[in-house]
């Protein structure tokens, strides 16, 4: 979904649209739930903050003050993760062997393909995993990941490079091993 899609969506939702909530859910219910997924580790409570992240959307719509929507909404996803964290401290903060999820829910890829989504989103910290699931799940920018997690640009700017970089010598060594 574009911007500007989310954006009339959550205006249409303020003032009781449910044709545009419904429209909102399913452009946005995979990311949303991927980017739950990569902070909490855990599929239910992933589903849980999916759910309660649409729940808040529809309480708070009219309130909506952001420039861009889709951080307004992934900031929601986020902050109802770091509660769930604060809660629960039984919660896992690094992945397991369940992990794979991430990168099979919704998706017709192959298995090997998943692993080795799994397997590289291992190589990286929390936030560093963060910041590439909005990029290639949430389709955010880098501006916009910047105000979701509340982080300087030029942070998120570092530690983009640093998980590309990651990412690229994982592949090559990947390459030397097989």
């Amino acid at each position: 979904m574009t911007n500007k899609e989310i954006e009339t969506c959550v205006h249409n939702i303020s003032i009781g649209d449910q044709k545009s909530l419904e429209t909102l859910y399913y452009g946005l219910k995979e990311p949303i739930f991927k980017f739950a997924l990569s902070i909490l580790f855990d599929y239910y409570y992933a589903e849980d903050i999916l759910q309660e992240t649409f729940l808040t959307i529809i309480k708070k719509a009219n309130q909506c003050r952001y420039e861009n929507t889709r951080s307004w909404i992934f900031t929601i996803t986020r902050n109802l993760c770091m509660d769930v964290m604060k809660i629960n401290k039984n919660v896992n903060v690094e992945p397991d062997e369940n992990f794979e999820n991430i990168a099979a829910i919704n998706s017709d890829k192959l298995v090997t393909d998943k692993l080795i989504v799994s397997e590289v989103l291992n190589q990286l910290s929390t936030v560093e995993r963060q910041i590439i699931t909005l990029y290639i799940f949430g389709e955010m920018k880098q501006t916009e990941i910047a105000e979701c997690l509340d982080m300087p640009y030029q942070k998120i700017r570092s530690l983009y490079r640093k998980s590309v970089k990651t990412i690229k010598q994982y592949y090559e060594i990947q390459k030397i091993n097989n």
